[in-house]
């Protein structure tokens, strides 16, 4: 399974300052984002106040900062840091973010998400795993492009170092870090919510539906990510269906990788990649249809964020009112 490299376990970094320059001088790391090494042989992470603890598989597979909105409320609403996420976890929530911006013309959806992933403990030799100890897992028989990530990406706990973001209007703690394996709340348990109205649900499905009836795959989508150089779990100035190439890509280059050597990385060998240029999202040359955009305008579900109120219908409430104050102290707030 994804993230057993390592066996599950913090491990001696390897990341030397040559690194952090190419992942700078290839677009992953702005110049503003500081960074720190840790200290020789160090096992466990000790960060400062405002430090987080990040991995550089983790950039390869869509994390960027500043922190897409989206990626901020669902690490609130599981109670999860950065350390907790496997590889194929990243990679599932880029590929989701990359569905809902390029492929149905929306902000990442809440309730969709809901009805497509869930998250479910990492366990190794019989314990819940200190690093990739959440797992984002596809739910059984929901309509969701075909395709199969890599299962294991070798001792990717050892490729940790320390950011700061720097405080700017829209900056808020993060919450203490801890060393451990995440806590087990609800939202881990009860799968497939309803955070949306029954015929926006239907009419998303629906949409995905047809996306997969033209054979769009897994590797279409990862492809987006790619060919256009951008990382979808990043705040961006523009949505993916606004696209513009010339305007809006945030990479120079794949970090110590090609295109072709990325699918290696990312996918398993049966996965046959898509032609290097090849782009089926929709961009700001190609639009979906005028009756679907002025639809998809319409269509709002984000992900709760701790500073913000949720509008919830009282049926949801019941369902989440005893994760409430669990949520609120383990979790505290994001940067967003």
């Amino acid at each position: 399974m994804s993230g057993s490299g390592g066996r599950g376990k913090w491990m001696v970094s390897c990341v030397v300052e040559e690194d952090i320059t190419e992942l700078r001088a290839a677009g992953y790391l702005a110049k503003e984002i500081a960074h720190r090494l840790p200290a020789e042989g160090q096992v466990v992470p000790t960060p400062k106040p405002n430090e987080s603890v990040v991995f550089i598989p983790h950039f390869f597979r869509g994390l960027g900062f500043p922190l897409h909105p989206f990626v901020c409320g669902l690490m609130y609403y599981y109670g999860i840091d950065f350390h907790d996420l496997s590889m194929n976890s990243f990679l599932n929530i880029s590929a989701f973010i990359v569905m809902c911006e390029a492929f149905l013309c929306i902000q990442p959806h809440f309730g969709l998400w809901l009805k497509v992933f869930n998250v479910k403990p990492k366990v190794v030799d019989g314990q819940h795993a200190e690093c990739g100890g959440a797992m984002v897992s596809k739910l059984s028989n929901v309509p969701w492009p075909k395709g199969t990530f890599v299962d294991t990406v070798n001792e990717w706990q050892k490729q940790w170092f320390y950011i700061t973001e720097p405080r700017g209007t829209t900056w808020a703690a993060a919450t203490e870090f801890r060393s451990g394996p995440p806590m087990r709340l609800t939202s881990w348990v009860e799968k497939s919510l309803n955070w949306c109205s029954p015929d926006e649900l239907i009419a998303l499905q629906t949409r995905v539906q047809r996306m997969i009836a033209k054979n769009v795959k897994l590797v279409d989508v990862i492809q987006v990510m790619l060919v256009r150089q951008i990382l979808p779990c990043q705040r961006r100035s523009r949505p993916l269906w606004e696209f513009n190439p010339k305007k809006h890509q945030t990479l120079v280059r794949l970090f110590k990788s090609t295109h072709k050597g990325a699918w290696k990385l990312l996918f398993k060998g049966n996965e046959k990649p898509p032609a290097t240029y090849s782009d089926r999202g929709h961009d700001i040359k190609h639009l979906a249809s005028e009756d679907w955009m002025e639809r998809a305008k319409l269509i709002k579900c984000p992900a709760p964020l701790p500073e913000e109120p949720v509008m919830l219908s009282s049926s949801i409430k019941k369902e989440i009112q005893k994760d409430s104050l669990v949520l609120l102290l383990l979790v505290g707030s994001f940067p967003v």
